[in-house]
């Protein structure tokens, strides 16, 4: 929904740290300034979509993702390719009506937390208590 917003998340960067950022881009690539310039990049890139968008890019991702291409999306560093999906944003996608992207998003989070580990199957189950908002029988 274009209502969507994380609690204390911000819609967009104040105009003052755009401009440190932009500065921070510009500096020269010798000297070690390599990951600073692209840390502040990223966060352009990042800020310069509205969260409601960059949710709804991240749940199409999922519609379409095969649970393979989850170890993939979870391990992924191409800033130019890759687009924003913090554990904010994914974890924003557990409640989705679509039980297939919940349990995707549920995976790429797992996935993506702990990418430092070989994870080597991912299974989620339905709690009938859960998923009917009822006591189990």
């Amino acid at each position: 929904s274009s209502n969507f917003a994380l609690e204390g998340a911000i819609s967009a960067l104040p105009k003052a740290l755009v401009s440190n950022l932009t500065e921070l881009q510009a500096l020269p690539d010798a000297g070690g300034y390599g990951q600073v310039k692209l840390l502040a990049q990223q966060l352009l890139t990042q800020m310069n979509k509205p969260l409601s968008m960059r949710r709804e890019d991240l749940r199409n991702t999922l519609l379409s993702a095969t649970r393979r291409d989850l170890v993939v999306l979870a391990n992924s560093h191409d800033p130019e390719r890759r687009m924003y999906f913090g554990l904010d944003l994914i974890s924003s996608l557990f409640s989705d009506e679509d039980q297939s992207i919940r349990s995707k998003a549920v995976e790429l989070y797992i996935l993506r937390t702990y990418r430092g580990y070989t994870v080597q199957d991912v299974e989620t189950v339905d709690a009938k208590d859960v998923v009917d908002k009822t006591p189990a029988a």
